[in-house]
């Protein structure tokens, strides 16, 4: 059932990067089907697409590193796993100086669509499949 609904998310992320291809979440949600589908070198490719539109996006970088080991990159992953660390420290300040503002304490920064959500005790975004998709 969990391989079915990764297979729709492929198409619905697809269909979604034809109508806004300048979308970094859209690219990172298929390089998340495909992972958990077991095709590392697409999701890969697809983490690199999120990348080049956004070069901060640290979950990206995260999860390239996992993709890229699991095709037997290990020099490329552990490169884009310092990049994550790199950009986790810079972020974390930032997030202190945000969440200290009166202008913005308390309130979420939403990434993208209804369907996608942040998982509880990781940073990565992902597409809620128990609200199935349109």
């Amino acid at each position: 059932m969990e391989q079915k609904l990764y297979k729709q998310a492929l198409h619905e992320f697809e269909a979604a990067i034809a109508l806004e291809d300048d979308q970094e979440a859209f690219y990172y949600n298929l390089g998340l089907s495909y992972y958990n589908l077991r095709l590392y070198e697409r999701a890969a490719e697809q983490y690199k697409k999120a990348i080049e539109l956004n070069e901060s996006f640290g979950e990206a970088w995260y999860n390239l590193s996992l993709a890229l080991n699991k095709i037997g990159e290990p020099s490329e992953a552990y490169m884009a796993y310092e990049t994550y660390q790199q950009l986790n420290r810079s972020q974390k300040s930032v997030k202190h100086n945000r969440e200290t503002s009166p202008q913005t304490r308390g309130k979420p920064k939403v990434l993208a669509g209804p369907n996608m959500k942040r998982h509880r005790g990781n940073n990565f975004l992902n597409v809620d499949l128990s609200s199935g998709l349109s």
